[in-house]
């Protein structure tokens, strides 16, 4: 299965974390399906050393220019996405505009 298209970058920042930059998407639903598609792929077991190994998979989503326009900001909010999905379990993402949204309405009760 392909998870992202030719015109595409992925590019690891450090550690066990990557980037994946996603230019001209149409709106949100675009890059839901790239993180459904990266997760479906890197959960499957894979054998390496003879042994049945696993990954858990984290994926935090900021949109521009939605989110910001500062692509340092970019980088910073899809941290904290990923930082939330990692708290809540693995395998799974997160927008960082729903982060947003809920820490706006748990601050206005």
């Amino acid at each position: 299965m392909t998870c992202i298209r030719c015109k595409d970058i992925v590019a690891r920042l450090g550690g066990d974390e990557f980037a994946i930059i996603l230019p001209n998407i149409e709106d949100y639903k675009d890059a839901e399906i790239v993180a459904e598609r990266v997760i479906e792929s890197l959960s499957r077991p894979f054998r390496f050393d003879e042994e049945t190994c696993f990954l858990g998979v984290s994926i935090g989503i900021s949109l521009y220019p939605t989110d910001t326009e500062d692509y340092e900001k970019l980088l910073q909010f899809a941290d904290k996405a990923m930082y939330s999905v990692k708290k809540s379990g693995k395998n799974n993402y997160r927008f960082y505009k729903c982060l947003k949204c809920k820490y706006e309405t748990d601050r206005s009760q």
